[in-house]
């Protein structure tokens, strides 16, 4: 590790975010994206994660985002484990470990009392043998698919679309119906619009968060009632004249019943989670396509 210097993230050092992730990905990311992402002033912590640069060259990175959740109905600081990334030509040095290490010190100076993930395939060995994260449970992901007729193509290639009711607030049905899980509130909503293109919008009594970018990623719905999903389903379709409609949302509770009625769920992400403090107990807690970093 001599030949690397490794600093902890600020908003002075982030474009370096932006060059290691076009090293890694060959591709640009969005203009802002992790300085937006990282402003978690909010939940009262922010730029939790370390960077590592081998002279100018920002070679690795690992970081995670505070997240406010509601344990036993308390509000707790927890944090998403996000954005893991290795210069290729720097990988299998002992990066990764190193920088989340002195991340998770930081992250406990910080009084934030858990992470957790939502790991590929491929990173999440690393977080299970070396990290030290357990594996809490796997997403059920739910896809309904749509042949759409040509006009609706072109109609959405255009981006004509218009919901006649938006919010600005929405309700975790998970939370409501008694499970621990993220806090739905105006600074997390507000939170989640500033670096993804995601709406919130109202249909009858019931309303969805639709992440419009990636066509139907539905996050949640409330006020959760079963014999409507089935309807709601065709309704967002027939106002995004999308070609798919994916729901990811954790097992065991009414949501994912009422989706199981309709179409054989997938495995989705794995669920992951460290505990920093050992003060809460996270085996109520329960999530869905929303609480994603990526949505």
């Amino acid at each position: 590790m001599s030949n690397y210097n490794i600093v902890k993230l600020n908003a002075e050092n982030i474009n370096g975010l932006y060059i290691l992730f076009e090293a890694v990905y060959q591709k640009k990311c969005a203009k802002h994206y992790f300085d937006l992402k990282y402003n978690t002033s909010y939940t009262g912590a922010e730029y939790i994660g370390f960077l590592a640069f081998e002279g100018e060259i920002p070679i690795a990175y690992y970081g995670v985002v505070p997240i406010i959740v509601s344990i036993n109905k308390q509000l707790v600081l927890a944090a998403q484990s996000c954005d893991t990334m290795t210069h290729p030509n720097h990988r299998k040095k002992g990066l990764f470990v190193t920088l989340a290490k002195q991340t998770f010190e930081l992250a406990k100076k910080q009084g934030i009392h858990f992470v957790f993930g939502f790991p590929n395939q491929n990173s999440y060995p690393g977080f299970i043998q070396k990290l030290g994260f357990t594996h809490a449970e796997t997403l059920n992901r739910f896809s309904f698919q749509f042949t759409n007729t040509p006009y609706k193509l072109l109609y959405r290639k255009l981006g004509l679309i218009h919901f006649k009711k938006k919010n600005d607030t929405i309700n975790n049905s998970l939370v409501e119906e008694g499970y621990d899980g993220v806090v739905y509130s105006k600074n997390y909503i507000n939170y989640k619009k500033s670096y993804s293109q995601n709406l919130i919008v109202q249909e009858n009594e019931t309303s969805f968060w639709i992440n419009v970018s990636k066509g139907g990623w539905i996050g949640g719905l409330s006020p959760f009632k079963k014999e409507i999903v089935q309807q709601l389903i065709k309704t967002i379709q027939n106002l995004t004249n999308t070609s798919s409609i994916t729901f990811m949302v954790s097992p065991q509770n009414q949501l994912n019943a009422a989706l199981s009625k309709l179409v054989k769920p997938e495995p989705g992400f794995a669920v992951i989670i460290k505990n920093l403090s050992g003060t809460y107990n996270t085996g109520n807690l329960k999530f869905q396509f929303t609480d994603i970093d990526i949505f």
